[in-house]
Parts: structure tokens; sequence; C-alpha cells
């Protein structure tokens, strides 16, 4: 992606503010699809040049209570069963492609439940971000360029050039906003305005069947979580994702075979993993863990029991909420639930 693509691509973002955005996608019908985001393995070339990184990964990931699968089933007696989904927000062919038994279960559930209905429609999700603008820009009339001594500004620049970013021209967006922008690659943006991530995938075939679609989050409590994390680690990973940029399709396409292998937790390890070798702090991922999982999964756990006391529901989030002792797959066996993977 060259420097005025990217241009282009802030300045829409500046009077948008939805281009760029990793919770906004289109929810039109899939025509010709666009082909998939090709790269290379990089855990394959881990597992070659980088051994102790690759032990780390496997030991990590497959170390990950509930790491492996992402459809699992919730069972309480005197209840119809409950469901939980992992999705990611990928366009791949073999992302989208639900299993029978996963469409079973949906046309089975009296209610789905996603993440945010608001990133399910074009004018709620537009709506949501002018509304948490603060959260999005600085609203002072200073960018990063100005908020930053003269040393660090000039690091930050030539880290961002990596990318083919000017600095200068980044306007008043926040850290965050920007690394998520550098961490879609193009091929998987252009995709977008033809095919389904997995998460429409599921919202479209729930209205197909004519079920009931609730949310668990609003998007302002989603920017919220980005941006507590803190300006100095937001730009430690606005620093990391323009040094992975050079191989944004590579990461992009491995991240996707992880999901679609069900290793959710190889997945969360190796984002912890690269994240690391690009610069990002211990206290960065801590902030990270904290505020965009753990925190969200227990708001997301304490809004979806009610509804899954009830029983018959499907419950479709991203995949890495499901994993490990403070997932949801954990929550629920700890509410009382049989919860069992079915793949």
């Amino acid at each position: 992606m060259g420097h005025n693509l990217i241009s282009r691509r802030f300045a829409g973002l500046a009077g948008t503010l939805a281009a760029a955005l990793l919770f906004c996608f289109s929810a039109l019908p899939p025509a010709a699809a666009a082909p998939a985001c090709i790269g290379a393995d990089v855990v394959a070339e881990m597992r070659a040049g980088d051994v102790a990184a690759y032990r780390r990964l496997v030991d990590e990931g497959d170390g990950e209570i509930n790491g492996t699968g992402k459809f699992w089933r919730l069972e309480k007696a005197g209840l119809a069963p409950s469901f939980l989904f992992g999705t990611m927000h990928a366009t791949d062919d073999r992302a989208t492609a639900l299993p029978p038994q996963l469409r079973r279960a949906l046309a089975g559930v009296d209610t789905v439940i996603v993440e945010s209905l608001d990133a399910l429609d074009a004018k709620r999700s537009e709506q949501a971000m002018a509304a948490s603008r603060g959260l999005l820009v600085y609203g002072d009339g200073r960018g990063l360029a100005q908020r930053l001594g003269p040393d660090r500004r000039a690091a930050l620049a030539r880290e961002l050039a990596k990318a083919g970013l000017d600095l200068g021209k980044t306007g008043a967006l926040k850290p965050w906003m920007l690394a998520m922008a550098l961490s879609v690659p193009a091929c998987e943006t252009a995709r977008r305005a033809e095919a389904q991530s997995v998460d429409v995938v599921v919202a479209a075939l729930a209205r197909d069947l004519g079920k009931p679609l609730e949310g668990l989050e609003s998007m302002a409590e989603q920017f919220s979580a980005f941006d507590r994390i803190g300006e100095d680690f937001q730009i430690e990973f606005l620093v990391s994702a323009a040094r992975l940029f050079p191989r944004l399709n590579d990461v992009f396409a491995t991240m996707t075979n992880l999901y679609v292998e069900g290793r959710i937790g190889r997945l969360k390890a190796l984002s912890v993993i690269l994240a690391e070798q690009t610069g990002v702090s211990d206290r960065a991922n801590a902030a990270f863990n904290a505020n965009l999982i753990d925190s969200r999964n227990e708001r997301m756990f304490s809004r979806a029991l009610p509804s899954v006391e009830k029983g018959g529901v499907m419950i479709a989030v991203g995949a890495l909420h499901l994993p490990g002792e403070g997932g949801l797959v954990q929550r629920f066996r700890g509410a009382g639930f049989t919860v069992t993977r079915l793949y």
C-alpha cells in the first residue's frame, strides 16, 4: 500500500470516522468475491528459523485453557442448549464457510447475540462514531505530531515512514486509530467491499432465519476500551504496526490460517510474540489484555448470562474472547454450564 492510498484513507477517515476502523465492515450481500489475502506462513518460517519463538508459540498457544476450538455448546439441566461461536473480522472463504452443525444450531436457537449491533449497520456505526468522536480524535486541534517532543516526534515519523505514512498528515487521529488503520491489509479492505466477514455472515444468516439479534456492547464502549490503553502504550502499538506493515499480508494470512484451524490459543500467542518482537513492552501488552480482552470478557459474560440462563441462545463474538481462565468458555463453566467443544 503506497503513501497516496494511505493518505486518501486517512483523509476519508478524518471526515467520516469510518474508513479504517476494524469494527466497521460492509453488510452488503456477497458479490463475486475478490481473491482472499495471500501471504507467507509466519508460523512455518518461525518453525524453520526461530526455534525458540516457535517453541514458545506452541507451549503458550496449546497450553492456553480452551485454546483449541471456536464452537462450543452450553448445557444446563432444564434448559434448551445454547452455543458460543468465536468469529474473526476476516472475509476469507474458508473462515466464512459456516459448517452444517453451526447452521443447524442457528436454526434451532431462539436468539442470536453478537458483539455489537452498531457495527452491523452502516448508518448506526457512522452515528456511533460521530457521537464518540472524542475517543477517536484529539479534541484540542493538535494532532499526534504536535503532542510529542522533537526527538520522539522524529523517531515516530521514521517508523511510520516504513508504512508509507507521513506523521504530519495524520490529522488529529489518536494513535490507536492509526495503528488499526495499518493493521488491515489492502487486499482485505478491498474484499470487504464485496464479501462478508465471519461476523456479518452469522448475523445475515440469523436474520434470514428470522432470529432476533441482540448486541453485547455499544461501539462507544469498544472505542473506550482502546482509548483506556493510554497514549504512550497506544504509540507502542502504532510503532509495532508500522514495523509489521511490510509483512502485513503474511501476518494477516497466518492469523486467518490459525483461526480456520481453530488454534485460537496459538493465534493469541502469535499476536503477543509479534508485538514483543516489534517493540511492544510487557506493560503495554498487559494494558491491552486488561482493557481489550479481560474487562470486555467480564462485560460480555454478565450481559449474556441472563439470556443463556433461559436457554436457546447463540453467542457470536471475537474468537479471542473464548480461551483463557477469564475467557467466556471458562466463565460459563463457572456459572454451572457444561461446556463442550463441537469443533
